[in-house]
């Protein structure tokens, strides 16, 4: 009784000056309390770990590739199974694109391969997607456990940040050339040909583009500004709240436009709800209708449409270019095979352009077909709107932090458009997912709960 009663007030402790509430109120919203609803939250804590781990940390069994995240996914399934029927789990609409969308991925791969082939390859992908976003789903249980997740994770997150700092700086990659000397180095046989993969190394204003953990500036970039978002709108204290919101800025040093871009639309986000809660006339259903005619208005009259124009916000002209005659040509190869994709078959392009389809979205219809990302952009704007349904109910700390989960998914669909999302960042994206959904449906049932 005694351990209990110390890891409660260590708990409630840990709440009343990190998670900005006071003790009776962060005890109403745990489910629970104390060490209970702390080791609730472990394995997601885990599977973010595993995310910060090189991609040289894998290990092959049957001619598969189990990277640290997909063997973290893979472990905690007997945990899952426990918590769904225990009743931590409450479908949702967006949890059935999710699933739809990962069965296409095994269908698409059956259809263009075969059986023999095109299942074990489409299932390894489907699992990492669904499991990833499982374990987000039945973790978070309300604001009180997303909250913990940010606390214990922000001095984390902060350390890889002052790392990829520190890798700019001083322009080596010591992380990923430090897991190569301790793993085999990558070859680009598992991501469809044969030449050794070397560490990436590009400098740009006199600084190394610096990679951190990930197999690129832009997925370190990518990863990094997403963390602004979260902890802006957490109502944490002190500490973590910094390390946080630190963590975010440092992503500058990926050198990448996609970082740029992200600071900038989550900056623009957050100051838009600022002044919108100052002036009366101003709301976000005012925002999304002058933006949807804007965005239409932009479609019609620019050259290009609305990829080009996003595409532009790049530091360097020439990916730019590039990235368009990407969209050109794999929308090509979209219209040609809308139904299965082509796998992992190049798509017919110039001879000089690479393999790569950077853009999440059209890379998923490139190798699967339309159905997959139509199914998967689904979950997304429906879980940011189930979000924003939440946030005109909660009172004002806790609807800050609503806002910033939203925020960050939609950035995170926004540079979909952009970025491929693959390996630790795809599983980044949906645990991201998971989140907004379990804290939506946990905001619907509470106010359900208080109206009976």
């Amino acid at each position: 009784m005694r351990v209990a009663s110390r890891d409660l007030a260590i708990a409630e402790s840990l709440g009343s000056k990190t998670l900005g509430v006071s003790r009776n109120n962060w005890r109403a919203q745990t489910h629970g309390g104390g060490a209970a609803a702390l080791l609730g939250i472990v394995p997601l804590l885990i599977l973010i770990g595993s995310v910060l781990l090189p991609p040289e940390f894998r290990i092959t069994v049957a001619g598969q590739t189990f990277y640290s995240y997909r063997l973290v996914c893979f472990a905690l399934v007997p945990w899952l199974l426990f918590r769904m029927l225990r009743g931590y789990y409450q479908p949702a609409l967006p949890d059935l694109f999710i699933v739809a969308g990962a069965l296409w991925m095994v269908a698409s791969f059956v259809g263009f391969y075969g059986f023999e082939r095109g299942f074990p390859s489409g299932a390894a992908y489907a699992l990492d997607t669904v499991l990833a976003f499982l374990i987000a789903r039945v973790s978070i249980q309300n604001l009180a456990d997303f909250r913990r997740i940010l606390v214990i994770a922000a001095p984390v997150f902060f350390t890889f940040g002052v790392l990829l700092a520190a890798e700019a700086i001083v322009q080596t990659p010591f992380i990923r050339n430090l897991a190569q000397t301790v793993f085999s180095p990558l070859t680009a046989t598992e991501f469809g040909s044969s030449e050794d993969l070397a560490v990436f190394v590009d400098t740009r204003f006199g600084l190394l583009r610096a990679t951190g953990p990930f197999s690129h500036p832009i997925l370190a970039g990518l990863f990094f500004s997403s963390l602004l978002g979260l902890y802006l709108g957490s109502r944490l204290r002190s500490w973590p709240l910094y390390a946080g919101i630190g963590a975010g800025v440092l992503s500058i040093f990926s050198l990448s436009s996609a970082a740029l871009l992200s600071l900038i639309v989550i900056i623009g986000l957050y100051t838009y709800d600022f002044i919108q809660r100052a002036v009366a006339i101003l709301n976000w259903k005012l925002f999304a209708l002058f933006s949807a005619i804007g965005l239409v208005l932009l479609q019609m009259v620019s050259q290009g449409g609305l990829i080009s124009i996003l595409i532009r916000f790049t530091l360097n002209p020439q990916t730019g270019y590039y990235r368009l005659l990407i969209w050109e040509y794999g929308s090509q190869s979209v219209a040609k095979n809308p139904l299965f994709g082509i796998g992992f078959t190049p798509y017919e392009r110039l001879p000089w352009m690479s393999e790569s389809v950077d853009a999440f979205w059209l890379s998923m219809a490139v190798r699967h077909g339309l159905i997959t990302p139509m199914c998967f952009f689904a979950a997304n704007m429906l879980a940011i709107v189930m979000l924003t349904n939440v946030i005109g109910k909660a009172e004002h700390g806790d609807r800050n932090t609503y806002f910033g989960i939203a925020v960050a998914l939609f950035v995170m669909a926004l540079m979909g458009f952009t970025v491929s999302f693959f390996g630790a960042i795809a599983t980044w994206y949906f645990v991201l997912l998971g989140i907004g959904i379990s804290l939506a449906l946990g905001a619907q049932n509470q106010a359900s709960e208080v109206g009976q």
